[in-house]
């Protein structure tokens, strides 16, 4: 997916963490971004402290670096389809309010030499798992979607993230649909931008294929979207600035009927 500049890339210490801010559907956003990231040759860890639908045990790892009974590199659980991924699971639920953001930051704190990324994960909502995300993080990717809803959410945490004395806060919207972009029946990704008062780091298209691979945890290969994450990834490992167009495959004579199709199915 990257040049061969792209790809020599050395490990050394973290750069920076980054906190997810999400809304809709945004946790398949951070998963393919996290391999993509992979796939340019920089080592990562995930902080998971949203999803709990893994295995008990490795729950129960994160518990065990909790109360001291393991070291914070002990509970992480590797990728097995990229070496280079790691995910720190959420703990079991009975705990997870035992969890400050100061446990948080110390655990982070001692696993940031062996990356290059951390992602932190954050809950949905403005309560304490916001706080305890935010107060590790160095700089913050809202996720939003191009709807009202998504969009009201998104400004609300946007002003949440000026109390906190992050470097930066970039936005990323997901789900677009370029055939109702080019008919005008869709927010444009611009005027989202205006509205939310952020720099945008990335656009993602909306793709059966992500809710189709998903499930199994596989990248969309050679789809609107794999490109689309490509990009992303780039974007925020070189500071690039591209921006995907979802629109492209929607113009000319062949995109009027593929709007016309899209808009009959």
């Amino acid at each position: 997916q990257f040049n061969h500049d792209l790809r020599s890339f050395t490990v050394g210490e973290v750069e920076f963490a980054v906190l997810f801010l999400d809304h809709t559907g945004q946790f398949t956003v951070k998963n393919f971004r996290c391999r993509h990231i992979t796939g340019s040759g920089s080592k990562l860890l995930k902080s998971d402290f949203v999803i709990r639908h893994v295995r008990s045990h490795e729950k129960q790892r994160t518990d065990s670096e909790r109360t001291g009974k393991c070291r914070a590199k002990q509970a992480l659980v590797q990728d097995c389809h990229h070496p280079s991924l790691f995910i720190l699971p959420a703990p079991n639920s009975d705990s997870d309010n035992l969890i400050t953001a100061g446990n948080l930051l110390e655990t982070l704190s001692t696993l940031e030499h062996f990356f290059d990324y951390i992602l932190l994960d954050c809950p949905a909502g403005l309560d304490n798992g916001f706080h305890r995300a935010v107060y590790s993080a160095n700089e913050a990717i809202v996720v939003v979607t191009p709807h009202i809803s998504s969009i009201r959410d998104a400004g609300k945490v946007v002003a949440r993230l000026a109390n906190y004395p992050l470097s930066s806060v970039k936005l990323v919207v997901n789900r677009v649909r370029g055939d109702m972009l080019m008919t005008g029946d869709s927010i444009a990704v611009e005027r989202i931008i205006d509205l939310l008062g952020t720099n945008i780091l990335g656009v993602v298209p909306d793709d059966d294929a992500i809710s189709a691979l998903s499930a199994i945890g596989a990248i969309p290969s050679g789809t609107t979207s794999s490109r689309a994450f490509a990009i992303l990834a780039e974007n925020l490992h070189t500071g690039t600035k591209k921006i995907f167009d979802c629109t492209y495959r929607y113009r000319g004579i062949a995109g009027t009927i593929r709007r016309n199709l899209k808009r009959r199915i």
